[in-house]
């Protein structure tokens, strides 16, 4: 069989050089695409959306966004109300959205939403401003965890938001008493009657020292105006009950006076009744999905969620128990996985059938293995129905064996 020639495979090569050409544009194309053209023509799509298109085109363009916070955060500070206020509520239902899951598994995405507000607040105006300050202070009460390294840069991003961002306090408002001394020093101008000296006596013994010394009287606010010559004589002067302050009943001036103790910690006032959301009827819902609320952000959710427990015969012991089998974080239930096959508990089989409707694969596998192992009928036989349709074929290959 004859070889082909050069001549016979130019063409073969040709097509090939071709077709490789073609390929590596398309994917720089696709790339050009995705990294570079698209995002900058949604964002112009979005600022430039009429006012009934801009919820939908901001909707599709987060999507399809690899920096959803970043450009939420740019778009609040637009100049077009209803895009701000738009993107505004974007953001709001974020936030609720992470508010109501466990802190260390929105560690990484609170703190990159608190560093995109942080980063645009320059460019917000004060009606903005106001709704990034509640913003900041829902979230100054949410814990990431210890463990997670987040939780500083976060909270000092919070911090920093808060202090650029909270609301100046008016200047008119002041309080009645200032807002007299202000209006009587504006109104009161030096002159050379004010500073009149008193006439000059050439004997001590002429003073009549019982009417006071005789300085002119100036007028402050809210005084009675009364003339040196109108005050009463000493003599014969008979102090009332009524004219007597309460603090002492006494009118002898050698009497000392008692005055009330002055505290050094004065009780606070108390303030008025607090308005507070009504928390949610957790009776329908099942054990496994209450268990998984001991994390929540909000610390009133928790006392909740553990009072419902509680009501349907939780322990302290089985509390505990709840909250690590619900931990954030995997390595935590994986642990658990373990330990429990050995923990000198009756119910450890109940326990186990939980994790198996954990969200990790790990940890439900984990758990199947080891309900494997149990010599009771009926819980195989119902342990295999319900992870038949598992989403894991690792965990599905489990049951077949």
């Amino acid at each position: 069989m004859e070889k082909p020639t050069e001549s016979q495979l130019r063409p073969i090569k040709t097509t090939a050089i071709l077709l490789g050409m073609l390929l590596a544009a398309s994917v720089g194309f696709s790339i050009l695409t995705t990294w570079v053209w698209l995002p900058e023509r949604m964002d112009e799509l979005v600022l430039n959306a009429p006012e009934s298109e801009i919820g939908v085109r901001m909707e599709n363009a987060l999507k399809n966004s690899s920096t959803p916070y970043q450009d939420i955060a740019r778009w609040m500070g637009s100049n077009r109300t209803v895009l701000a206020l738009e993107a505004s509520h974007q953001m709001q239902l974020r936030i609720d959205q992470l508010q109501a899951q466990p802190g260390l598994a929105i560690a990484d995405q609170a703190h990159r939403l608190a560093q995109a507000l942080k980063e645009e607040l320059p460019n917000y105006q004060q009606p903005t401003r106001s709704r990034v300050y509640r913003m900041a202070s829902q979230m100054s009460n949410w814990d990431l965890g210890t463990s997670s390294p987040e939780q500083g840069p976060f909270l000092l991003a919070i911090e920093d938001i808060l202090r650029e961002s909270s609301p100046p306090s008016p200047s008119a408002h002041l309080a009645a008493s200032d807002q007299m001394v202000l209006d009587y020093l504006k109104s009161t101008q030096p002159s050379d009657t004010a500073m009149e000296s008193s006439a000059n006596f050439s004997r001590l013994g002429d003073v009549d020292l019982r009417g006071g010394l005789p300085w002119k009287q100036q007028s402050i606010p809210g005084d009675i105006h009364h003339s040196i010559g109108s005050l009463p004589k000493q003599q014969g002067h008979v102090h009332k009950d009524a004219e007597v302050l309460r603090a002492n009943r006494r009118v002898a001036i050698d009497q000392p006076l008692k005055l009330p103790t002055m505290t050094e910690s004065p009780k606070q006032l108390p303030l008025g009744p607090r308005v507070t959301e009504s928390l949610p009827d957790l009776s329908r819902l099942t054990t496994l999905e209450i268990m998984w609320k001991l994390h929540l952000q909000n610390t009133r959710m928790v006392q909740h969620a553990r009072e419902t427990l509680m009501s349907r015969n939780f322990n302290a012991d089985d509390l505990e128990l709840a909250t690590r089998l619900t931990h954030p974080d995997v390595a935590q239930r994986l642990q658990l996985v373990r330990e429990l096959p050995v923990m000198p508990r009756d119910d450890r089989t109940h326990w186990l059938y939980y994790m198996t409707k954990d969200p990790d694969e790990g940890v439900r596998y984990s758990a199947v293995a080891a309900l494997l192992t149990s010599s009771d009928p009926r819980l195989l036989r119902r342990l295999k129905a319900d992870m038949a349709t598992d989403s894991s074929p690792r965990v599905q290959a489990l049951i077949r064996r």
